[in-house]
């Protein structure tokens, strides 16, 4: 208590030293909680004084001022509009940066594009839906990385890997075996009914000795 009187009384002090304050004294020896203090007229005066005192301050000239703000309500698709526009065969974030492969590339994933598109016949035990596949005009050809944890035999090895899908598959014994097999079937039914050919335009059957 004694430190809170004390502090009441130097604030008392302090009061008093100010002009035309009798309205703060009185109420300090009123005991009231609430004191205060008029004082705005003296802090206009200070921020008028310090503002016309700025106003007098040189103004800097620099190119800063000289820089176009962009306008704060254009819209996004009103901005992507100025820009340029891709070229064909150029990547674009809608495409998600996939590039249109062109030159030596696009020539050397022809055949592993054929191979995705007729997938159906080199695999007798999985089978894939009837569609009209073409190969798309934005692509990228990656390398699949296997897990550590992933066991040995999931994997493939060196001799197998291969730079294309189509040097994979024939380093592959399984898939080229089966592949033969299919091949020489198709040579003996082609070569049973060799015997007997029909003439052009004539609706006859000849056979050849």
């Amino acid at each position: 208590m004694e430190e809170v009187d004390a502090l009441f009384d130097q604030l008392k002090r302090s009061l008093v030293k100010h002009e035309g304050n009798g309205e703060g004294e009185a109420g300090l020896e009123r005991n009231e909680d609430v004191v205060t203090l008029d004082d705005s007229g003296s802090r206009e005066r200070d921020f008028e004084r310090i503002e016309k005192n700025l106003r007098q301050l040189p103004r800097l000239q620099n190119s800063f001022d000289k820089l176009d703000v962009p306008r704060v309500s254009e819209s996004k698709s009103y901005a992507t509009s100025k820009e340029k526009p891709p070229r064909e065969g150029s990547t674009n974030e809608e495409w998600f940066s996939l590039p249109t492969p062109t030159g030596e590339f696009a020539h050397r994933v022809q055949r592993d594009l054929q191979l995705i598109k007729h997938r159906a016949a080199l695999d007798p035990k999985r089978h894939y839906k009837k569609d009209r596949w073409r190969a798309p005009e934005r692509f990228s050809v990656g390398t699949i990385v296997e897990d550590k944890a992933e066991y040995f035999s999931g994997r493939l090895s060196r001799r197998q890997r291969g730079e294309t899908m189509l040097s994979s598959m024939l380093r592959d014994t399984d898939q080229t075996g089966y592949l033969k097999r299919k091949y020489s079937e198709i040579q003996q039914q082609k070569q049973r009914g060799r015997g007997r050919w029909k003439g052009k335009g004539k609706g006859k059957s000849k056979s050849r000795r």
